[in-house]
């Protein structure tokens, strides 16, 4: 009887270690959002806006890129929000839609213009749960 309680806990343990593993890396997963500044000068006070939170940059130099993942509250839109070189402040609402736990790669490249062109390399979808 002992062998099989024992075995019993085992199996259990590993079973909420597994979930807790899962559950607990939530917050690692969501959409990757990669901003590739095209330009040979800077950009700064860059951020990734979206529902319930941002993420910011002070500065992307010319030619960097830099790596956000981003998971918002609630559906939402992605506003990309930067100042120029020369200090002008530029908005762009990226036609991307995405909600609560999606995953997948956006890439966003900023041209020495400051004009922004948005790539899917892995749209958006909600992240499948899974146990293992």
């Amino acid at each position: 009887m002992k062998g099989k309680t024992a075995c019993t806990y085992v199996l259990l343990s590993l079973v909420l270690i597994a979930v807790w593993t899962d559950l607990g890396a939530c917050s690692q997963y969501g959409v990757k959002v990669v901003v590739n500044n095209d330009g040979s000068k800077s950009v700064t006070d860059l951020q990734v806006v979206f529902t319930g939170g941002k993420e910011s940059l002070q500065i992307l130099a010319g030619g960097m890129s830099h790596e956000f993942i981003i998971n918002p509250d609630a559906e939402s839109a992605i506003d990309l929000r930067f100042r120029t070189s020369d200090g002008v402040a530029r908005s762009t609402k990226l036609d991307i839609y995405l909600g609560k736990n999606y995953e997948g790669k956006i890439e966003v490249h900023i041209a020495s213009d400051g004009t922004v062109k948005v790539n899917e390399i892995a749209p958006p979808r909600p992240r499948t749960f899974g146990l293992f």
